[in-house]
């Protein structure tokens, strides 16, 4: 496996995933905001017909990815000058691992910006400096290691956890960090940020996510800020809103299953 510099590598058409891929529920697997940042890289790159962003990102997580090359192939299911709609599939050999349902729309600058400027929110945002400082956490494996992180203090236990990201590497190597992977990303923290869970305790995993996006996040930190509700019966939901230093970005669901560790 290659040397941790950069999450992904590019390898005779394939990505290989090095040791920053690696999630915390088995050293063989990669962790899901890896997978979510290499969705939306391929298919931010997919080209359109006009100036269009993505809207949604949806990712069925059907197995665990295990960190040895894998594809990345896209579908367009609905080409539209309005609209279009792609299908992303990863791969190992034959093996659908996952898919995803992109939907992008078309961009009219003037309007979105006019918008934008009358939705945008009046309340601060933390400075991620003002929180926790950016932790290491060296007992978790891999993708962790990836980032930097600080968690914003909790105002009481039953509010929302905020916590700050930002990519310390490249997501694949020699290729720029987009937005559109920075918030595929802190969008994947939605699931073990609202837990409340001890991870050394309970396994949560969230075998779905998705994302909604306004605009695009602006600058290197995003935040996720994150609330759930769990069942008694294992299962549960989350939800966050995704927020950059101005304001809202876009919002995440993932659904939750939860199980005691062994």
């Amino acid at each position: 496996m290659p040397a941790d510099d950069a999450i992904f590598r590019r390898s005779g058409g394939r990505f290989e995933p090095t040791l920053l891929a690696q999630g915390p529920w088995s050293p063989d697997h990669a962790h899901g905001g890896a997978v979510a940042g290499l969705i939306a890289h391929v298919a931010g790159a997919e080209p359109s017909p006009v100036p269009m962003r993505v809207a949604r990102l949806t990712l069925d997580l059907l197995h665990p990815v295990p960190l040895r090359p894998l594809s990345v192939t896209t579908q367009v299911q609905r080409e539209g000058r309005r609209v279009q709609l792609l299908h992303v599939s990863l791969t190992d050999g034959d093996r659908q691992l996952v898919h995803a349902s992109v939907q992008r729309i078309r961009v009219e600058p003037g309007i979105t910006s006019a918008v934008a400027a009358e939705a945008e929110p009046t309340e601060s945002r933390p400075d991620p400096s003002h929180g926790i400082p950016a932790e290491r956490m060296s007992e978790v494996p891999g993708f962790i290691r990836a980032i930097d992180y600080a968690r914003a203090p909790q105002r009481s236990n039953s509010s929302p956890v905020l916590v700050w990201l930002r990519l310390r590497c490249s997501l694949v190597e020699g290729e720029a960090v987009t937005p559109l992977v920075r918030a595929a990303v802190a969008g994947d923290f939605t699931s073990g940020t609202a837990s409340g869970l001890d991870w050394q305790h309970w396994r949560y995993i969230n075998p779905d996510l998705s994302v909604h996006l306004e605009r695009e996040p602006i600058g290197e930190w995003v935040a996720v800020e994150a609330s759930a509700r769990l069942s008694n019966d294992g299962t549960g939901q989350s939800y966050s809103r995704i927020l950059d230093f101005q304001g809202v970005v876009g919002r995440g669901q993932a659904s939750m299953f939860v199980e005691r560790q062994a």
